[in-house]
């Protein structure tokens, strides 16, 4: 006979801890970590009202493009062969009506000595569209074009008649109420002017009040409009109106820069017509990058993104940069190390300075500090 096993108290389940479960306090601060982050993410990607100047693509006046074309193509006269390179710098901006710029790209760009961060309304006119900003940007670099072919030309002992159309009025009533638009702009008492430039020279031997006779041709028949002159806002005399340069060259004159726009190649497009139209090259070798608006009687004006222009010079190997005089407040302490710059005001001032370059004759160049010092 067996005996029956032992009875065994009965045991309650043991309820285990869930290790996975999350703690009241822990789900609080997760969600609000996570409501954080979300919060974050949306900041970063809000829109700002900057615009963002990176350093841009840079183009040998002297070279080729992708498909082999020259840059720059000078038809009916004669040419000769360069060496060296003569580089336009360009800017790639973000921001404005072209592109939006988030929290993050501002933050990015501000911590990025290689870029530069500005106001909006500092760059684009308000309210202004994407396709405006586009056909702004090609008027101008089709401006640059034709302005440098002249200042170039002009410097050869070219002949380029050039017509000076009224296409608008600004800051006169005077000139809008004797001028109309389509009038060709002649000279001024008595003395012809032969382009812009020459214009805004005459100018200033007036006072804004000064009563003039402006010559002007208006439907084919010549004849003389007194006009009152004004006053700009930096307090110099102007006429008060828009014109429309029109030139007749002495040669075909085209250019390949694909997409860029803007006015600040003409400067490196002058050179590089001149040098293709004169013996020997004007670099003798060297490798020269540079930047700056240029007017057809050889005025090199100041451009904005210069210090990203200058960094785009150095990372292509240019061993020097010509920059606007206009720009030299710009420049000093912002140049990198590797590249050595000078200041240019004229076409002719670019052209001695290639030549001392060449001649490996730099010293007497003067720099934006000696500019900036009045020297």
């Amino acid at each position: 006979m067996t005996s029956a096993p032992p009875l065994l108290p009965r045991q309650e389940p043991v309820a285990r801890e869930n290790p996975f479960r999350l703690g009241a306090r822990t789900v609080v601060l997760l969600v609000a970590g996570l409501g954080a982050v979300v919060l974050a993410g949306v900041v970063a990607a809000t829109p700002v009202p900057y615009v963002v100047f990176s350093p841009g693509p840079v183009r040998d006046t002297l070279g080729t493009t992708s498909e082999g074309e020259p840059l720059i193509q000078v038809d009916g006269a004669e040419t000769y062969p360069t060496e060296g390179q003569l580089d336009l710098t360009t800017i790639r901006v973000a921001g404005g009506p072209l592109s939006d710029v988030t929290v993050f790209d501002a933050v990015q760009a501000y911590l990025d000595p290689t870029r530069s961060l500005r106001p909006v309304e500092t760059v684009y006119p308000p309210q202004e569209t994407r396709e405006e900003a586009r056909e702004a940007s090609s008027a101008q670099m089709t401006a640059a074009q034709q302005s440098a072919a002249v200042a170039a030309l002009l410097a050869l002992g070219e002949e380029v008649p050039t017509t000076l159309t009224v296409s608008g009025f600004a800051g006169n009533p005077a000139a809008e109420e004797a001028l109309d638009e389509g009038d060709v702009v002649a000279g001024v008492d008595g003395t012809r002017v032969s382009g812009s430039g020459e214009l805004v020279d005459l100018l200033q031997g007036y006072e804004p009040g000064d009563a003039v006779d402006v010559i002007v041709v208006r439907e084919g028949e010549e004849s003389v409009v007194p006009v009152t002159l004004g006053e700009s806002d930096e307090g110099s005399v102007i006429l008060g109106v828009l014109l429309s340069p029109e030139y007749e060259l002495p040669y075909d004159v085209s250019y390949d820069v694909g997409g860029i726009g803007g006015p600040s190649a003409g400067l490196m497009f002058s050179l590089g017509i001149y040098d293709k139209l004169t013996p020997g090259p004007l670099t003798g070798g060297a490798h020269v990058a540079g930047t700056g608006t240029m007017t057809d009687d050889g005025t090199v004006g100041p451009i904005d993104g210069i210090q990203q222009k200058m960094v785009g010079a150095e990372g292509v190997g240019a061993a020097w940069f010509l920059a606007p005089e206009g720009n030299c407040a710009d420049v000093v302490g912002a140049a990198p190390d590797g590249i050595e710059v000078t200041a240019v005001g004229t076409f002719d001032d670019a052209v001695a300075a290639l030549e001392a370059i060449a001649a490996d004759d730099t010293a007497g160049l003067p720099t934006c500090e000696q500019v900036l010092a009045g020297d």
